[in-house]
């Protein structure tokens, strides 16, 4: 049984070699952490079946045409908060779901944040615009509390996502080579999605929803021959339309605080913005780094207050000597991992990203209407 006290170094090994290679056969990731195949592959089954990690299928939204990736913070009244989070759904919640274009919402006792994924910064303002003026309105929060980050979703843009194995590896003090690291978002040829059938679309919603199915176990959920399904998973593959990434379940792994920093690069010259984006890759080992001209934007998580009090003071060290510049951190939002509630999950938001961004025309959103239907509120 996984305890959040109890992991082994092998089994925080495994994890990491899962975050890091996360495409690579159980034989490959165990030559390159030195341990048994039967070893690691028993320490992996154990893993997902007490949900301490699982594999994501996510759709490479570069190549599905998102322009806009967004973060967006926010800080709440926790009396106001509580009260409106005791009714399923919550009109908070009601709003969230509303929005395809948002992928994750997390919310502790004081405040969270959103992961936006869009096709306009138009989506993004209105998404925006509804879940502020609804916080402002109930007496959640001001309108001065809300930080929202814009940037282009583009392979400069969205320089890591969803990466927890440097991460891990970092608190947990485990070596690695530096070349062994997640591979790059990168974005296919343009005509790649017109050469996509409506089998083909069928197929690859079920690798979405289904990623620990095997192509036997996909071809009698959709009904075709398995030399269909590996097919059409090659061409998905081949022309990188999706991505695997291993989340962890960071309370069952310990770690007790996850933060948002937004940090400002205007008026930095190119030499000082490239310095400072490597120092922040090779000291911070951040999960997601999103760039524009403006911003970066850094999720990270730390294993106690301590350490990420630690962490941020060399953090803001390192922004200095970087920049020769004062602390240019804008806003940031700490989060308790015990406390946060999962407004809406990332694995369940992939399929309803997936129909918003494919739509062959722009997409119909809708200003959130209270007398709508909310389907899957958590």
């Amino acid at each position: 049984m996984i305890g959040t006290h109890s992991l082994t170094m092998n089994q925080k090994r495994v994890i990491v070699g899962l975050c890091l290679y996360p495409i690579d056969s159980d034989y490959e990731i165990a030559r390159k952490l030195s341990v048994k195949r039967s070893t690691f592959s028993t320490i992996k089954k154990e893993l997902i079946s007490s949900l301490a990690i699982r594999p994501v299928n996510i759709p490479n939204f570069l190549s599905l045409k998102a322009e806009v990736i967004a973060l967006e913070s926010f800080h709440l009244n926790p009396v106001i908060l509580a009260r409106l989070m005791n009714n399923q759904p919550s009109s908070l919640q009601e709003r969230i779901q509303h929005f395809p274009s948002i992928v994750s919402s997390i919310i502790d006792t004081h405040g969270g944040f959103s992961l936006l994924i869009s096709k306009s910064l138009t989506d993004v303002t209105l998404a925006h615009k509804t879940l502020a003026g609804f916080c402002y309105e109930s007496g959640l929060s001001d309108p001065h509390n809300f930080h929202l980050y814009t940037g282009p979703a583009t392979e400069q843009g969205v320089l890591n996502f969803m990466e927890y194995g440097k991460q891990l590896a970092s608190v947990w003090g485990i070596l690695i080579e530096e070349k062994h690291s997640t591979s790059p978002l990168l974005c296919s040829s343009e005509d790649v999605i017109d050469q996509i059938s409506p089998v083909g679309w069928k197929i690859f919603n079920n690798l979405i929803n289904y990623p620990s199915k095997s192509i036997i176990e996909l071809a009698e959920i959709v009904g075709k021959p398995r030399n269909t399904i590996s097919r059409w998973v090659q061409f998905f593959l081949r022309n990188e339309l999706y991505f695997t990434r291993y989340m962890p379940n960071l309370v069952m792994l310990g770690m007790k605080i996850q933060v948002a920093y937004f940090i400002s690069i205007r008026g930095l010259n190119d030499k000082d913005r490239k310095r400072l984006i490597e120092s922040v890759q090779y000291n911070m080992h951040p999960f997601n780094l999103f760039i524009s001209h403006r911003e970066i934007v850094i999720n990270s998580v730390s294993k106690d207050y301590s350490s990420f009090r630690k962490d941020e003071n060399a953090f803001i060290k390192t922004i200095r000597n970087t920049t020769n510049t004062p602390n240019q951190i804008k806003d940031k939002i700490v989060t308790s991992t015990g406390n946060l509630s999962f407004v809406k999950d990332f694995h369940r938001s992939l399929n309803p990203l997936l129909e918003y961004l494919k739509a062959s025309e722009r997409y119909n959103l809708k200003p959130f209407n209270k007398n709508t239907v909310i389907k899957n509120s958590i």
